[in-house]
């Protein structure tokens, strides 16, 4: 089914989770050491008009990706 707008999307598993640092029980990224760091992340629209994914960071909009019937969504964000 669908999610909600505004839900945290939570993923079940990981494919590469280093020093675990990826919660699947709440769908939270905790960095472990300041410093600087590259999220790259997609999104593919299936079986509904429009898919909108967002980065937060401490509850602040980063940057979004939307993807439609016309176009998937990619975006790279570099944050320190």
């Amino acid at each position: 089914g669908g999610q909600a707008s505004g839900m945290v999307k939570r993923f079940s598993s990981t494919y590469l989770n280093d020093g675990n640092t990826y919660n699947i029980h709440t769908g939270i990224f905790t960095v472990p050491i300041d410093g600087t760091y590259i999220y790259t992340f997609s999104i593919i629209r299936i079986l509904v008009n429009q898919v909108v994914a967002k980065l937060v960071v401490d509850n602040i909009e980063m940057i979004d990706a939307t993807a439609d019937a016309l176009n998937d969504g990619r975006k790279r964000l570099l944050r320190k």
